[in-house]
């Protein structure tokens, strides 16, 4: 009971102040709108990105499986420009007329056609985009994740004509959208990022600062004057920061839900225990920096340089690891908790943005997890104390 009264007390004292309960509730919410709104044109203008597309041939048996997707992702979110010939599309998209182009060449119904039926080599579509421009970057990766949901529907289509058992549909129908909703939608795909990001403030900043803060101020020296220990003084604490996650997530579940119309997969268990193990993740680690850091200041820094990595080198926005970057900082960015943690998620709601194993899904993350816990646990005492 004085466990539950101590982690009110620390709840209270956080809102009290406007910096606590905005940071912590409020922004996270705001940021979501904000990016949904801008990105997906939920505003007064639409924004889509321009696509064209020049066809070589008229598309006939498998190959109408391309038409489809093309009508189905126009306008939204890409308008479809028509092209007749290659030098004018290239040209356009030289110039910033278009945003990425499409070229279905001579002979693609028929290749198509080998690959499913004798299992030869793979038909070619081409796809151009401009590296030194950012929409034209977005476009391709926007393209990359339509045309994966593409070789599942020529799976499909496949055991339809041939009367097999497309196997793999029972396993992957959840985590993708029905052939006639493909859509790519920014407030599925921001979701994800706006939960961790939410969970990471929390972790990055309440966490590390409070603890440190308690300690230096004396508090705990008062605190441990009457009958809390350390350990229910520490069990108050995690209470607190986890009352604090889930009243942060919860408010982005309802944002998320009645006003952006967000995919009903994130109710399932699978979801939200990735976004229980997310948290155990990120908490362990913002423990961790209580542990090295003796002014509640300089966790306040850690803590900032940790959440803008782990945010923007994790990929929540944006798909880094599919941009020009060194390979150094490719491969600092796949030694990220974030990376996984993130993609994850978005693999629930249907995104392949990396294509990483379910494997690796865990296995960074736990890495983090278990080191970050180890040097907590080793630290506790001191981190506990006061001074």
């Amino acid at each position: 009971m004085k466990i539950i009264k101590l982690a009110k007390g620390f709840f209270i004292n956080e809102i009290r102040e406007f910096n606590g309960f905005f940071w912590t509730f409020v922004f996270p919410a705001v940021l979501y709108f904000i990016l949904v709104s801008v990105f997906s044109g939920m505003g007064s203008s639409g924004i889509s990105f321009k696509m064209g597309v020049l066809t070589d041939e008229e598309l006939t048996g498998f190959g109408s499986i391309l038409n489809e997707i093309l009508e189905q992702v126009s306008p939204e979110p890409f308008n479809v420009i028509n092209y007749e010939n290659m030098e004018q599309m290239m040209d356009d998209l030289k110039f910033n007329k278009i945003d990425v182009g499409v070229r279905i060449p001579t002979g693609t119904s028929f290749s198509l056609t080998k690959s499913i039926v004798f299992h030869q080599e793979p038909a070619k579509i081409e796809i151009y985009s401009v590296s030194a421009r950012g929409e034209s970057k977005m476009a391709l990766q926007i393209l990359k994740n339509i045309f994966e949901q593409v070789n599942l529907q020529i799976g499909k289509e496949t055991a339809s004509r041939l009367g097999n058992v497309y196997k793999d549909i029972e396993v992957s129908a959840e985590a993708v959208t029905p052939s006639d909703e493909w859509k790519f939608s920014y407030s599925n795909y921001l979701f994800p990022a706006v939960i961790l990001m939410a969970i990471l403030s929390i972790s990055m900043f309440n966490a590390p600062i409070g603890l440190i803060y308690n300690r230096v101020k004396g508090i705990n020296r008062r605190l441990y004057t009457t009958t809390i220990g350390s350990f229910h003084y520490f069990s108050a604490f995690f209470l607190f920061l986890l009352f604090s996650a889930l009243l942060s997530v919860s408010l982005l579940y309802v944002i998320g839900t009645t006003l952006f119309k967000v995919d009903p997969a994130i109710m399932k268990i699978e979801f939200m225990a990735k976004i229980v193990y997310s948290t155990a993740v990120l908490f362990s680690i913002g423990m961790m920096i209580s542990s090295f850091c003796k002014k509640y200041t300089t966790a306040e820094v850690i803590g900032q340089i940790f959440f803008q990595v782990f945010m923007f080198l994790g990929g929540f926005y944006f798909p880094v690891l599919n941009f020009d970057m060194p390979q150094a900082i490719k491969w600092f960015a796949k030694a990220l908790p974030t990376t996984y943690l993130v993609e994850s998620l978005r693999a629930s709601l249907g995104y392949d943005v990396y294509s990483f194993s379910e494997a690796t899904f865990w296995t960074v993350p736990s890495v983090w997890l278990g080191v970050s816990l180890i040097v907590f646990i080793f630290n506790f005492k001191r981190v506990m104390s006061y001074e």
